[in-house]
């Protein structure tokens, strides 16, 4: 674990962000899977979440913003915020009419007076928490909604006034067929054509889990995932990052600055942050991760750190093949070799040939019209974990 800085917060926050993440912590129930950090709120004493929540907002305070390009309101479940507290951060913040603002909900917090109050605050996009779509497996997961639900908040969510709206959807859940996975995405989006973007990703449990030898095998995973690309793309949705699809020109922008190794500020416990080379020294830091020590160090003014370490050049470069690969577009070598002195071509080109054979990346040249391309294929994105090692 990096050394901890000691530094007081306003002196370790120099440069401005133009992308921020808050991370609230309570949500209504701990999801088994989950590996966020988070409390079931109905475990938690009311006085205790009002302070946890002026803390974040005394950090956002001490934090330097430019007009922002992108807003993540993160956790938890930041649908069961107070509105008040809400608002209260909102005004806080740097917007212009083109920012990104999402916020993550579940099903069970949305109604359409709190949707209205969320775009009046200046929230424009939801990632919703459905994680399934049919009511058994939304009980196997642990979510205290039901399909009904789903239907019902996305119903309120666009007569409130949402046009970009997201859904989470697992795949790899015992029990789950490919011919259920077609019609639940299919029948879901056709009643509801605001959804404008699906992440769509694997289950993953630990092996100390209690559900981890329910899960099925790889190959059974695998046709999840192949099944959930073809029926998203007829939908005319594009298959723009390893678990991320979206309409024409409806991407998550906060999460592509993530993938293109932009700068963030992240505030709230556990919330992590990265400052970029073109911010400085490229730097990431993580907050406690605990409630009381978040508060604490905030009731001090210092930074709520928990670690924070400057990266080398090899880290570097490691980050931005393995956050670039992830994307559609892939890594462009000419652009590789500016950055970093390194010819990929030269030092993986054996990999590349193996893995074209294979079918799990694809190198176009370039022309005049395009730069040449090192991308992964669908079935690389599905395999990503193995097939980016080799380039490393």
């Amino acid at each position: 674990m990096p050394a901890r800085d000691t530094k007081e917060f306003k002196r370790c926050v120099v440069p401005a962000f133009r992308n921020l993440y808050v991370h609230f912590p309570y949500c209504e129930t701990k999801c088994h899977y989950c590996d966020f950090f988070s409390l079931p709120e109905p475990k938690t004493a009311p006085n205790d979440r009002a302070r946890v929540y002026d803390a974040i907002l005394r950090e956002r305070s001490l934090i330097k913003l430019e007009a922002l390009e992108t807003v993540f309101l993160g956790g938890g479940t930041p649908s069961l915020v107070p509105l008040k507290v809400m608002a209260a951060l909102m005004r806080t913040l740097p917007l212009t009419p083109s920012t990104e603002v999402t916020m993550e909900a579940n099903p069970s917090s949305v109604t359409l007076e709190r949707a209205r109050e969320w775009r009046r605050m200046g929230v424009n996009r939801i990632s919703l928490g459905t994680q399934a779509l049919e009511d058994a497996r939304l009980k196997w997961l642990g979510r205290v909604h039901n399909t009904a639900g789903i239907h019902a908040a996305l119903d309120a969510l666009i007569k409130g006034g949402f046009e970009n709206v997201n859904i989470d959807y697992i795949l790899g859940a015992p029990g789950q067929a490919v011919a259920q996975i077609r019609a639940e995405l299919t029948q879901t989006l056709r009643r509801h054509p605001d959804v404008c973007h699906v992440s769509a990703y694997l289950l993953t449990l630990k092996s100390s889990n209690s559900k981890f030898n329910e899960l099925p095998p790889e190959e059974a995973q695998l046709e999840h995932l192949r099944t959930a690309r073809e029926t998203l793309l007829g939908l005319g949705f594009e298959h723009y990052e390893i678990s991320n699809f979206a309409r024409p020109g409806r991407r998550a922008l906060h999460n592509e600055n993530y993938w293109l190794g932009g700068s963030y500020a992240g505030i709230g416990p556990g919330a992590h942050s990265f400052r970029g080379a073109s911010l400085g020294t490229p730097r990431r830091a993580k907050n406690w991760a605990s409630l009381s020590k978040y508060c604490e160090e905030i009731d001090q003014g210092r930074a709520p750190r928990e670690w924070e370490e400057d990266l080398s050049s090899e880290q570097e470069r490691i980050e931005y093949l393995m956050l670039h690969l992830r994307r559609a577009e892939g890594v462009n070598p000419q652009d590789y070799a500016r950055r970093f002195g390194k010819d990929l071509l030269s030092e993986r080109g054996n990999w590349i040939e193996i893995l074209e054979k294979k079918g799990l990346c694809s190198f176009s040249p370039g022309d005049e019209r395009s730069a040449a391309r090192l991308r992964l294929t669908a079935d690389g994105f599905f395999l990503s974990d193995q097939v980016i090692e080799k380039f490393l």
